[in-house]
């Protein structure tokens, strides 16, 4: 190789080296100083894509189960809620059952109906004031909530969950009366007047030729078709009502039920009058009628355990009955949900832990590999300045030749 002065190649080559082992040297630093074997895209540019997208994954369960964990909270609220209800119906049932003991007077039943009223009170106060982050629990119209469970768009990372419709109408404590005797049905008669009363059962009246027609306080449904009569009243029915193919002047409906229905059609009569309260679907079609009136509002009947008799009380344990049900079977189902949410939680968190972990083998520091190539890089460095300093000296080799 020539001797010159003017360029120096192996200064130029101890510097390309020397210059490359310290960028070797500047970024192992960074890495252990940070932790992360990616810090910038170059670092490893397919790596750091498939990193960011598993961390936007990451960090949505994370989401997701907060998401989670907020329905499982609200759930259980309610289902305590319904668990002090549930207390309360139970120790109207005593109360009832109590009244329905011959042994004693109108005076003594009032005493029992007194707190029988005070807690059905309390169950629609327990309604209406069962609340969480300010959304009604189980009063009002029932409604379904849905919670974001996972981390994608599907219907496969929502659970729904339905509050709402508990209430002391709602649970079916809607009526007053003593009622007795079972199912009423009358049927080809004619002349006369048709009057079914306090019944506890349905009441159906089916091709008569009659003055009038009242059913009054009905525990199930009543139906009335093809009767030929002056007037039809029908009011106090915790069933559905359906009446058709009457030819009648006048037909009067109030306080049915909040869940149950009321059909009217294909009826002639120069009237017809509906009043009820809130509920399922009403339909009136075909009517020949000369005039219309439709309220959609009514008052409620609360049920009694009063009276000279023990008949109310009788009554009341059977719709208590069903009232009990309908509070366990929303117990269930909110208990069946929580533990549906509790494994969807777990599912998550452990996707969560796995993605994690993948994507930690991807950015994260090999520490002990790290620090083994920060030592080689140190030792290179300074071997690298001890060469770049001779290689400089080389161009007094020709000044020796010189002088």
């Amino acid at each position: 190789m020539p001797i010159s002065v003017q360029t120096n190649i192996s200064s130029l080559v101890a510097q390309k080296s020397l210059g490359r082992t310290n960028e070797r040297l500047q970024q192992t630093l960074q890495r252990l100083s940070t932790g992360r074997r990616i810090n910038v895209a170059a670092d490893d540019a397919a790596g750091s894509a498939i990193a960011t997208s598993m961390n936007a994954r990451v960090r949505s369960h994370t989401v997701a189960g907060r998401n989670t964990l907020s329905a499982i909270s609200m759930a259980q609220t309610a289902e305590s809620a319904l668990g002090e209800m549930s207390a309360t119906v139970i120790r109207m049932r005593e109360l009832a059952v109590q009244s329905a003991n011959g042994d004693l007077t109108q005076t003594d039943r009032g005493y029992l109906d007194t707190e029988f009223q005070t807690l059905a009170q309390e169950i629609d106060r327990l309604s209406e004031s069962t609340q969480f982050n300010g959304i009604g629990l189980l009063g009002g119209a029932k409604t379904s909530i849905s919670f974001q469970v996972g981390i994608d768009a599907t219907s496969n990372d929502t659970i729904a969950l339905d509050f709402g419709g508990v209430s002391v109408g709602a649970l079916g404590l809607t009526l007053t009366g003593n009622l007795t005797g079972g199912a009423v049905t009358q049927a080809a008669n004619t002349g006369g007047s048709f009057s079914a009363t306090n019944v506890s059962g349905s009441v159906s009246a089916t091709a008569n030729s009659n003055t009038s027609i009242t059913a009054d306080t009905i525990t199930g449904n009543v139906t009335l078709s093809a009767n030929s009569t002056s007037a039809i009243n029908v009011s106090n029915v915790a069933g559905s009502v359906t009446i058709s193919g009457n030819s009648g002047s006048n037909i009067t409906v109030s306080n049915v039920a909040a869940d149950a229905s009321v059909t009217i059609s294909a009826n002639s009569g120069s009237s017809f009058t509906v009043t009820y309260v809130e509920g399922e679907a009403r339909s009136y079609s075909g009517q020949a009628g000369a005039s219309i009136s439709y309220t959609g509002t009514g008052d409620e009947m609360a049920i009694g355990i009063g009276g000279a008799t023990e008949d109310q009380a009788k009554f009341a344990i059977g719709l208590i009955d069903g009232m009990l049900q309908e509070i366990s079977t929303t117990r269930s189902s909110y208990g069946a949900k929580i533990n549906r949410l509790e494994r969807s939680y777990a599912n998550s968190q452990n996707q969560r832990i796995n993605l994690a972990s993948a994507e930690s083998a991807i950015v994260d520091l090999d520490v002990a590999k790290e620090t083994a190539a920060l030592a080689r890089s140190r030792v290179l460095v300074q071997a690298g300045t001890s060469v770049l300093s001779q290689a400089n000296q080389s161009p007094g080799i020709a000044l020796q030749l010189i002088g």
